[in-house]
């Protein structure tokens, strides 16, 4: 191979490395949204180890899989953690009413709590809209809404 060959496969392994990078590095694990001074932090993870939980079809489109719903809390104007809420999610599909699930308080590094479930959802194809619920003692329900379509 010529030198402007060499020099092109080059460029397009240097291209094809960046796409790679810029396409892991884009996809945002977290979705935020700021509620009333409170920054409400949302993450859906598939759980890939364990196998289908319902639906049909062999290639899994409209199979559901575990996925962990993740929810931080966190005062803007402090910074401070949210300890003290109370958190649930609504889960539905587009168009279709939806599923309260409440989510259960994790302690991270001792004092910073992750509220967090396992649901079941479709893959491919399909698209979610999730409401994330909370309440602090002595306050009014707020709430934050997310979309969430399996990759």
């Amino acid at each position: 191979m010529g030198n402007a060959g060499s020099r092109v496969l080059r460029a397009l392994a240097a291209i094809a490395s960046l796409t790679v990078f810029t396409t892991a590095t884009a996809e945002e694990p977290f979705q935020s949204q700021a509620v009333d001074g409170i920054a409400v932090r949302f993450q859906v993870l598939p759980l890939g180890l364990h196998g289908p939980v319902g639906g049909h079809g062999p290639s899994g489109i409209h199979r559901e899989f575990p996925h962990r719903i993740t929810v931080t809390l966190t005062e803007q104007a402090t910074g401070r953690a949210v300890t003290d809420a109370e958190v649930a999610i609504e889960v539905a599909k587009s168009g279709r009413t939806g599923e309260r699930v409440p989510l259960t308080a994790e302690m991270v590094d001792g004092h910073h709590p992750v509220y967090v479930t396992e649901i079941p959802l479709a893959g491919r194809g399909t698209t979610y809209r999730i409401r994330v619920q909370f309440v602090r003692p002595g306050s009014e329900p707020r709430e934050a809404e997310f979309r969430y379509a399996h990759h």
